[in-house]
Formats: structure tokens, C-alpha cells, sequence
């Protein structure tokens, strides 16, 4: 997955024209957090299916390549993915598959899993996108014309410069 995450690349898709990138940046910031906050408190896979499909859309009327952003979700995937894979066997309901060592999966347990599997996906197709229309800096401005303290937009300025640093160095070192 080279070049996926590089600050590079990033600033290359930001600097499309289409009408989302001119968009106003809270506007944007706002319309996404909604997105997210929206999938994290849904209960019903519908509406993920739907907001992922509306998210696609974005994407596509935004001249955002599918496959780079196919590819963020995927090297994402990983940190949130991990968690979902037990939910399955700690999850209260009907068994439906024993194996070794008494592990049972559970039907409750496996609806969880896909609830928040494709809660992770919509969160993570959101944060790919507003990344892709949006240079981290207008974002962070975005965040702090909303009301964040000024503090509060200087870490997540800093933190964003030294993600891309780290991740430029591990590219380097490997």
C-alpha cells in the first residue's frame, strides 16, 4: 500500500476540484461528525448500508479515487476490527457454532459484530473522505471556528504533523 498514507498523497486528492472541496470547511466538518455520531448511535445495518452508499456518492461527485480511499479504509480497518472479532463469543444469545475449547458463538453475538463492523466502516469512510477534500490544516481551522479551544486545535495540529512525520519515517526506515 505505498504511497497511501503519505502526506503527498493526501494533499494531491485535496487539491481536486469538485463542488465538496469548495465547500465550506465546517460545513463539511459538520455534515460528517453528523454522519458518525449518527452510525455510532444507529442500531439497525439499513441505515449503515445506506449511509455508506451516501458516503460512496460523496466520493464519487468529489473526483476522489475509489481505490485510494478503498485502500485508507483497509489499512484502518485493523485498530477497530480487532475488537469486533471477539464480540461474537462474549456476546449473550443462541448458540450457534461450538468448537474447540468450548468456544460457542452466539447469534446476538455475530448481529453485534456486523453492527459494529459496519458502524467502523461508515466512521472510517467519513474521516477518509472529509481527509481527502479537506487539507488538514483547513480542517483543524474548521474545528477551532466551531468553538474548539485554541489549545485544543494546537495538539490536534501538532499530532497530525508528527503522524505524517512518523509515518514518513517508517516508510523511510523500511
Amino acid at each position: 500500500m505505498k504511497g497511501v498514507g503519505s502526506v503527498r498523497e493526501l494533499e494531491k486528492e485535496t487539491d481536486k476540484e469538485s463542488p465538496l472541496h469548495s465547500m465550506d470547511g465546517r460545513i463539511k466538518l459538520i455534515i460528517l461528525i453528523f454522519i458518525i455520531v449518527y452510525a455510532v448511535f444507529s442500531t439497525q445495518i439499513a441505515v449503515m448500508i445506506f449511509l455508506e452508499i451516501y458516503l460512496l456518492l460523496l466520493i464519487y461527485i468529489s473526483n476522489v479515487s475509489f481505490k485510494t480511499s478503498l485502500k485508507r479504509v483497509l489499512l484502518l480497518l485493523p485498530f477497530g476490527g480487532f475488537i469486533i472479532a471477539f464480540q461474537p463469543f462474549i456476546q449473550p444469545g443462541n448458540v450457534i457454532w461450538t468448537g474447540a475449547f468450548g468456544l460457542q458463538i452466539t447469534d446476538g453475538g455475530l448481529m453485534w459484530a456486523i453492527l459494529l463492523l459496519s458502524r467502523l466502516i461508515v466512521a472510517l469512510t467519513s474521516i477518509v473522505l472529509l481527509s481527502s477534500i479537506s487539507p488538514m490544516q483547513e480542517v483543524v481551522q474548521s474545528f477551532r471556528k466551531l468553538g474548539m479551544p485554541r489549545e485544543f486545535a494546537m495538539i490536534l495540529s501538532l499530532m497530525i504533523r508528527f503522524l505524517f512525520m512518523f509515518y514518513d519515517e517508517l516508510h523511510r526506515i523500511m
